[in-house]
């Protein structure tokens, strides 16, 4: 197999507690697409099977929906030896005392690290006094927390009362939760552009160092409700036909890895990120338009695959930089399989 990946990312679910209106995959508590537990179970078995994938993502929509399968779940992980993450709203921390005693459960499952949404839009539906208590009881309880809050310019989200609440301080303190603002994305419907504004820090083509590498890339592969296997976890992922690499309706999922035909492309995402690949291409044709109000790098991969400009270009000169990007692509490939060894 050409590329490693090293996670699952399983979008459980595209319900959701929430119904925000800029939600990526468009979940809401009407909306019944879900991967079969029992095929859940499978892909957790499949995965152990895949000698670089090490870790299990579980994410929807609202992944703790699945009440104790997940619980199960997580077992079947820490049983084959896999780390595991969840990621959620946390609208199952309803109290300090409800929020300890989900989290006890998800430790005994094996549960290594809580990944918390938040913001405007998903405070309409969870109020960001649960993702405090849920994070604190899973810091306390030694889990990993990580706490990504969706911002833009001028929202009024209560971020810093979150972030200084005497819940959280000790953990803040010493590195068991971390918070990351995060700029805000539209989802697929505005996929053409931003057309917000945003901070000038979260500008990806600002002098100074917007431009980064994508760690997703071939390195996360996800597989949706409709059990298509995609090569990213990426905000806009449902809306870049090229990175759905196949699918695990009717294959194991180390079947479906085998068949995917190596793709330069991915490999300069992952190696430089969509921004220096819009860049070389600016240098072929001085007149191509970048997208300068990209504030995420999910967006500026959006562009990147739908502008037909961006597209004719890469067939043009691709190969140009095709030994380049292999040689360091295949370089870090194994150094991340060292690291796994280590």
């Amino acid at each position: 197999m050409w590329f490693a990946p090293q996670t699952l990312s399983l979008i459980t679910t595209h319900r959701c507690t929430a119904a925000c209106e800029h939600c990526c995959f468009g979940c809401s508590p009407q909306v019944d697409a879900a991967i079969p537990v029992a095929r859940l179970h499978a892909l957790v078995e499949e995965t152990a099977e895949v000698p670089s994938l090490r870790q299990v993502v579980f994410t929807g929509g609202e992944c703790f929906l699945l009440g104790s399968h997940l619980d199960d779940l997580l077992r079947r992980c820490s049983g084959r030896g896999l780390d595991t993450r969840c990621v959620t709203n946390g609208f199952w921390a309803g109290s300090p005392r409800a929020a300890a005693a989900r989290v006890r459960s998800l430790q005994a499952a094996g549960l290594r690290e809580l990944n918390f949404s938040t913001g405007v839009f998903h405070a309409r539906f969870v109020p960001w006094q649960r993702v405090l208590w849920g994070a604190a009881a899973a810091a306390a309880a030694g889990l990993g927390v990580f706490i990504n809050i969706e911002a833009f310019e001028g929202d009024a989200f209560a971020g810093d009362a979150l972030g200084s609440h005497p819940m959280l301080q000790p953990f803040l303190a010493d590195g068991r939760v971390r918070i990351n603002r995060g700029a805000w994305v539209p989802n697929g419907a505005e996929r053409a552009g931003c057309g917000l504004a945003h901070e000038e820090k979260y500008l990806r083509f600002r002098d100074g160092g917007g431009r980064t590498a994508c760690t997703c890339s071939l390195q996360v592969v996800s597989v949706t409700p409709s059990l298509d296997l995609i090569s990213c976890c990426g905000l806009n992922l449902e809306y870049i036909p090229e990175l759905h690499i196949g699918t695990v309706r009717d294959r194991s999922l180390g079947q479906a890895l085998a068949a995917v035909p190596a793709d330069l492309l991915k490999m300069w995402i992952h190696v430089e990120g969509p921004e220096r690949v819009l860049e070389f291409l600016k240098e072929k044709a001085p007149d191509l338009q970048l997208p300068l109000e990209s504030a995420h790098i999910c967006h500026t991969c959006q562009y990147l695959h739908d502008d037909a400009r961006s597209r004719e270009l890469l067939l043009r000169h691709g190969h140009e930089v095709a030994e380049r990007i292999l040689e360091r692509y295949l370089l870090a490939a194994a150094g991340h399989q060292l690291a796994a060894k280590l």
